[in-house]
């Protein structure tokens, strides 16, 4: 599996406009099966529109992104996304929730129920199935929505910020559960954030992207997991993405001491 984002421009002006700003321009990357990249950078710089593109939500102005060769024109079940604000049904239980996926894609009943079993264990709920939503923390609403995502199989997951929301604790508990699923499961991973803590623990490389919506940089991260955030190979890598950066645009992303820490 290849996906491949080639020369992507996007902007919401009209095409009419005289001026049109542009969200991304010429974006180009691309991911190899199971890996990890994150999409780093201060607010506005084009981060969840660009996965937005991925998940075909909305189509670019100019260029194109492929799977596997084929062109991305809208949603399919070859892309699973994860949100900040978990986008749970409320009137379903933890075991509805992730059943879902399968369900509309016309899985066999047992099929599905085992398949949405595996995923309820592989994220840590077993016992949780039949309790709703509402009844759950705001780290247990995120492993159901990891697991949701999952259960439809697919070849890329796409994560926004999605523990964006949690408190400091659990951010960093969820952290290290997707770090282990991901290791089990093995998806390719495009995952936003503008924690540079987040982004070095989690990657294999990490896109730098600036305030103009262009891609600025790859960094590579050739470091074993798991990550000690105080170690001086890591706190390096923090230090040069830091003053990547702050070149493309001062932040209070870029210098928050917290990322150092790792929340």
């Amino acid at each position: 599996m290849k996906l491949a984002i080639e020369d992507v421009y996007k902007s919401f002006d009209p095409p009419t406009a005289s001026h049109r700003r542009f969200v991304l321009r010429g974006v180009t990357l691309q991911a190899a099966q199971g890996e990890f990249i994150s999409l780093l950078g201060h607010s506005g710089c084009g981060k969840s529109t660009l996965l937005n593109l991925i998940a075909g939500y909305i189509r670019p102005d100019r260029g194109q992104i492929l799977i596997d060769g084929m062109r991305v024109d809208g949603p399919g079940a070859d892309r699973g996304v994860v949100f900040q604000e978990y986008a749970l049904f409320p009137w379903y239980t933890v075991h509805e929730n992730i059943a879902f996926g399968p369900r509309v894609r016309g899985v066999p009943a047992g099929a599905a129920r085992e398949m949405t079993q595996r995923y309820i264990a592989l994220v840590g709920l077993t016992g949780f199935e039949h309790v709703y939503p509402d009844a759950l923390s705001g780290g247990m609403k995120q492993r159901v929505g990891i697991a949701r995502a999952l259960a439809n199989e697919p070849i890329v997951l796409l994560m926004d910020e999605p523990f964006g929301a949690l408190d400091a604790l659990t951010r960093e508990a969820m952290r290290q559960e997707l770090l282990r699923i991901w290791l089990q499961v093995r998806p390719t991973v495009v995952f936003v954030t503008h924690s540079i803590a987040e982004a070095v623990a989690l990657s294999d490389r990490i896109a730098v992207m600036s305030l103009r919506g262009t891609l600025e940089g790859i960094m590579p991260v050739e470091l074993p997991r798991p990550r000690d955030p105080h170690t001086p190979q890591f706190l390096g890598h923090v230090k040069t993405l830091e003053q990547m950066l702050t070149l493309n645009g001062t932040s209070s992303h870029a210098r928050d001491p917290v990322a150092y820490r790792g929340e």
